[in-house]
């Protein structure tokens, strides 16, 4: 059985001073202004073998969906609050690169939109019932002013890895390596192919997004990302951010590397996934912020 580790207090940030350099021959370490309250990491469990490449998180009621990336099967992951797995379900459609996932109160959201080399032909969404995990729709999707051949790898603004529903609306927050600013995109999931423009940015970040959702009992977004060198270093973050898109307080996570899920639970936790690096195992943790709810 998994045993979790004693609850860690992390330092408290609010505005960065320096970014991590993404690209390069060298990278600089963020600097941030202690100023607000601290968050503590209360649970931290290992996730199976299985979930090493977990990329996407959504909260149920004392559980959470998950799936894994690229070269991985097509298969959506119930886990409990020790991240174990008590359920999956496999789809008949590929992996290309999935990277996020949310529901709404009928339907569960997989996004196939993972993109660090820049050069996809095609970006997707798969939609599932969320009673009976049955395939039902995928959504085709490109970006305005997208174009494959023109893009470096890992060094563009046509990424994305985190995506969430609020309000009747399906949004997803762009993993911007160039800008360092992240689009936000509505997807209309009515409309079977179209062609994103950005709705809302994100400034302020000290790195790039990996995971959001969105917040019902403090009505916020939170979102986790990292900065990273070409050494294989990780600067990784917590982040609220307002309904307005306006980034009210970040955190380091200092011991972990690279996060890729993130979901509110019903309780005012934040469940955090980490992919496995090196020596460094795939990881669920539990998050208490001190904002009120």
């Amino acid at each position: 059985m998994a045993r979790p580790h004693q609850p860690t207090v992390l330092p408290s940030v609010a505005t960065l001073w320096a970014t991590v350099l993404l690209f390069g021959l060298t990278g600089c370490a963020a600097v941030y202004d202690d100023t607000v309250a601290d968050i503590t990491i209360t649970d931290s469990y290992p996730l199976p073998p299985q979930l090493s490449e977990s990329s996407g998180l959504y909260c149920l009621n004392n559980q959470a969906l998950t799936i894994n990336d690229s070269g991985n099967p097509a298969t959506v992951f119930t886990i409990d609050s020790m991240a174990r797995i008590v359920a999956q379900s496999s789809l008949e459609k590929p992996n290309v690169d999935w990277e996020a996932i949310t529901a709404s109160h009928d339907a569960i959201f997989v996004g196939d939109i993972g993109n660090n080399r820049g050069n996809r032909s095609s970006l997707s969404i798969e939609i599932i019932n969320r009673d009976t995990m049955s395939h039902l729709r995928t959504l085709s999707i490109d970006y305005d002013g997208y174009n494959a051949g023109q893009n470096v790898p890992y060094a563009h603004d046509y990424d994305a890895e985190a995506m969430t529903w609020h309000d009747g609306k399906l949004l997803i927050f762009s993993k911007s390596w160039a800008s360092r600013v992240s689009h936000v995109y509505e997807v209309d999931t009515d409309t079977d192919h179209q062609t994103l423009k950005a709705v809302a940015h994100i400034e302020g970040l000290p790195g790039v997004i990996t995971g959001a959702d969105w917040d019902k009992r403090r009505q916020q977004y939170v979102i986790v990302g990292y900065a990273s060198d070409p050494f294989g270093n990780f600067d990784t973050f917590l982040a609220e951010v307002t309904p307005g898109f306006k980034v009210s307080k970040i955190w380091p996570l200092p011991d972990h590397d690279q996060v890729e899920g993130v979901c509110a639970a019903p309780d005012g936790s934040y469940w955090v996934t980490q992919e496995a690096v090196g020596d460094s195992p795939a990881t669920l943790l539990r998050i208490m912020s001190p904002t009120p709810f």
